[in-house]
Parts: structure tokens; C-alpha cells; sequence
């Protein structure tokens, strides 16, 4: 068999710029990998039925998988002799940077004299003619993906800060003792939380630290990422528009892009998800607003810096006659911070809430994960006590709210008079950090 076509180079290079956030694994007797590469022509249908704009018009798809991700893009070709699949090196696409303009693919694939040869050139007489293997030792996605269902549209970039701040809330993944549901980040919606309260919220957890980052873009847009994917995950979208979408199929949930031209496939989660819980409003004792953020997150580096590598312990007292925070090392050293200048918050009627003067000892960690990521100019930090609520005796519970609006690019929306714009891009987002004290 031989095919031959052409393409630019820099479509190629984005296609396996798409593919390579997967390292495929080996698949011969020698441990030889590479990607899967398909030459035919491309079915585009429009939704009424009518032929799309590339129908018919000849494409390369590639593929990477390993063992439990996958990836498709493609690319188009012109002046094609051919049709069928080859393997392609995964150790020589790097040499794809390196050129420009159209270059001459050339396949000749001879399975009983064991010959599998990928050709290309450009330019005068530049090029290179690589050794590859059997392509029938790899599968593509397609069957399976094209048996998805339940199709949700997703701001790219929501979903993007999301995943980020999430995933620091998560169990360790070097913590072998944790729970699976512990490394399980869920977008919650009426399937997965039958209270409804969940619907619209990503929450994430090690069974002490919490995170929930709300927004209504999320309502009805069920999803469930295991750690190990979180960062392939975030590299796909890295490479998308302002819109993705993801579905679920037998084995796999997929992220694309609306045309279809990027798939990145991921192992589905079967297991229920974590039962949605959300720690009362009305348990704070003291709801301060903090409103130098760099300077709180910079005392607490300050502090952390001070203390023995092997030590994590702080602790926070809180003045309430001087509205003051301080951070001090009370074991394995001595340091104390400057003082963070802080206002009580009001309540709905605009009554300052009393609030009352605490001490307690903290992970300093946690403390900079509650402030670090955080948007809004002006955060809300809350306080109760954990003993009030069935909880250890001295304990208290922290968290920190944060109020932004997103636009499609992931900048923060600000200034006088901002409001939600659903209709272009822009959304309300609000995250809660949380963390308890150490008793």
C-alpha cells in the first residue's frame, strides 16, 4: 500500500501539538510508540442534514493514547493518492518545528515484507524517510466517541479556573491511604446531588480541606475529573476557544471543541459522586473583610519562610478592638508578623457584625491556599467554632469568600457598575476556600 499527499506544516504542528499532551505508550516487542495517523475523506454535516463546509475535503486524523487517555486532531491534505493508516515515530515529531511551507508525505506500508516507511520533503530536495511500524497495533477513538451522549457546552475559561483552584483541594496524589472520592473533583447537577443545592458548583476535597467555586454556567452540567487526568485536562483546554464541549460515552468522557477538529478522552469516573455538603452561613462567629490581600498572602510567606522545612504550624490571632490579624511561630522558632488591618462586615441590614477577638493554631498552607488564587479586590474571611457544631474542642473552622466576574477570555470584569453578562461571556463566580484549624 502506498499514500501519498501534502499539508503545511503548521497545520500538522498544531494538530500534534493537540495529540502530544498524551505520551503513547509502546506497543511493539521493542517498545516502539507513536501516533496514529488516518488519511481519508472528512463526513461534515451541518445539524439539518445539509453537507458542512469541509464534507468530502481530505483530511489526516492523528491519534496518542496510553492506557486510560486518548486524543484525536487533524489537519487537511491536498493532491492525495491513497487512503488508509500508517504509524507515525513518536520520537521524531519534534523535527516538525523546524520547517515551513508544504511538505510531501510519502507512505509505502508492505505488512508481509515487514516494511513500514513514512517519507516527507520540502522545499529543494530537504526531508527525511523514517522506519515505523504495523499501524494495526493502534486504535483510534472514534467508534466510541461517536456513541457519546449527554452533550454540555462549557466556558472554556470558567472551567480553566476552576479545574486550577480545585485541584489544589484534592488528597495528595503521592497519598496512597486517601480515599478515591478524595481525588475526585465534581461539578455537581440534579443527577449527581438529588437536593439540588449542588447544581452549578465544582467542589473538591481531601476529607479536611474544602473548595467550591459556584457559577451558573455550571447548572445542569454534570462532571467528574479524577486527579490523574486534571492536568491533561487543563493542557487540552490550554489549546480551545471560548467554548468546549464534553460528553460521556461507555468508557471514556471527552472534552472537544464544537467542531469536533480537537478530542481529548479521559477515564470515566463510575463511582457515586461525593454527597454535596456545604457548611452553614450562620455558623460564623466572625466575618471580617479583608481588603490588602498581597499584604495578608506576603506575611504569611513571610512566616512560612521562617519556619523549620519540616514544620507547618502557625498561629492566627485575631484582635477585635484593633481589627488587627497577626501570624506568629510559637513552636520550632519565634516570628511574628506585622499586623493585617481588617473591617467587621455588616449584615444583610447594615449593621456591623460584633465579631469577637480569637487565637488558634493553623497550617500555614492551608492559610496561604485560603488567599492565594483569590480575584475579588475584597474577601470575606469567616470564623466559627467546630466544637459548636459536633466538632473537636478548641477547633475552628476558616474560609474565605471570593466574588468575580469571568469574561470569556478569563480576565476579571471589574470597575463601577459591573453586572453578569451571560449573553457575551461573562459570568458571576463565587469561591469558597475552607480549612479547620489544627487541634
Amino acid at each position: 500500500m502506498e499514500i501519498t499527499f501534502k499539508a503545511d506544516a503548521d497545520a500538522i504542528r498544531n494538530a500534534f501539538d493537540v495529540i502530544r499532551i498524551i505520551t503513547p505508550m509502546g506497543v511493539t516487542e521493542q517498545g516502539e510508540a507513536g501516533f496514529l495517523c488516518s488519511v481519508g475523506k472528512k463526513v461534515d454535516k451541518n445539524p439539518d442534514g445539509s453537507p458542512g463546509p469541509s464534507d468530502g475535503k481530505d483530511f489526516c486524523w492523528v491519534y496518542s493514547r496510553d492506557g486510560t487517555r486518548a486524543a484525536r486532531a487533524e489537519f487537511p491534505i491536498t493532491d492525495v493518492e491513497g487512503d488508509g493508516t500508517f504509524a507515525y515515530p513518536v520520537e521524531h515529531i519534534e523535527t516538525f518545528k523546524f520547517v515551513n511551507g508544504e511538505l510531501t508525505f510519502k507512505v509505502t506500508t508492505d505488512a508481509d515484507a515487514n516494511i513500514f516507511l513514512v517519507t516527507w520533503s520540502y522545499g529543494a530536495g530537504a526531508g527525511t524517510e523514517r522506519a515505523s511500524f504495523n499501524s494495526l497495533r493502534l486504535t483510534s477513538l472514534d467508534k466510541r466517541f461517536n456513541e457519546a451522549t449527554n452533550h454540555h457546552t462549557y466556558r472554556t475559561s470558567i472551567l480553566k479556573e476552576a479545574l486550577s483552584g480545585g485541584k489544589a483541594f484534592l488528597a495528595s496524589e503521592k497519598d496512597k491511604n486517601a480515599k478515591d472520592e478524595y481525588k475526585i473533583i465534581n461539578v455537581y447537577d440534579p443527577t449527581m446531588d438529588k437536593s439540588g443545592k449542588g447544581d452549578g458548583t465544582l467542589h473538591s476535597t481531601d476529607g479536611y480541606q474544602r473548595f467550591y467555586f459556584h457559577c451558573e454556567q455550571f447548572k445542569g452540567r454534570g462532571l467528574q475529573v479524577h486527579f490523574d487526568h486534571i492536568g491533561h485536562l487543563e493542557a487540552f483546554l490550554a489549546k480551545c476557544g471560548p467554548e468546549i464541549v464534553i460528553c460521556t460515552g461507555s468508557d471514556m468522557t471527552y472534552a472537544m471543541t464544537p467542531d469536533k477538529t480537537q478530542v481529548f478522552g479521559f477515564g470515566k469516573h463510575t463511582k457515586p459522586a461525593l454527597e454535596y455538603k456545604v457548611l452553614p452561613r450562620s455558623w460564623d462567629k466572625v466575618v471580617l473583610l479583608v481588603k490588602d490581600r498581597e499584604f495578608l498572602v506576603q506575611q504569611l510567606r513571610f512566616i512560612n519562610a521562617e519556619l523549620p522545612k519540616d514544620r507547618d504550624k502557625v498561629k492566627i490571632e485575631y484582635d477585635n478592638d484593633a481589627a488587627q490579624i497577626r501570624f506568629r511561630i510559637v513552636a520550632g522558632g519565634k516570628a511574628t508578623s506585622l499586623p493585617i488591618d481588617v473591617e467587621r462586615a455588616k449584615d444583610p441590614e447594615g449593621k456591623e457584625i460584633p465579631g469577637a477577638s480569637y487565637s488558634h493554631d493553623v497550617n500555614v498552607k492551608q492559610m496561604l491556599g485560603l488567599f492565594e488564587g483569590v480575584k475579588a479586590k475584597v474577601v470575606e474571611f469567616r470564623m466559627f467554632l467546630m466544637e459548636e457544631h459536633g466538632g473537636p474542642k478548641g477547633g475552628a473552622g476558616f474560609r474565605t469568600v471570593d466574588e468575580f466576574l469571568l469574561d470569556k477570555e478569563g480576565k476579571v470584569v471589574g470597575g463601577s457598575g459591573a453586572t453578569p453578562d451571560p449573553a457575551n461571556g461573562v459570568y458571576q463566580c463565587k469561591v469558597t476556600r475552607f480549612m479547620p484549624s489544627k487541634v
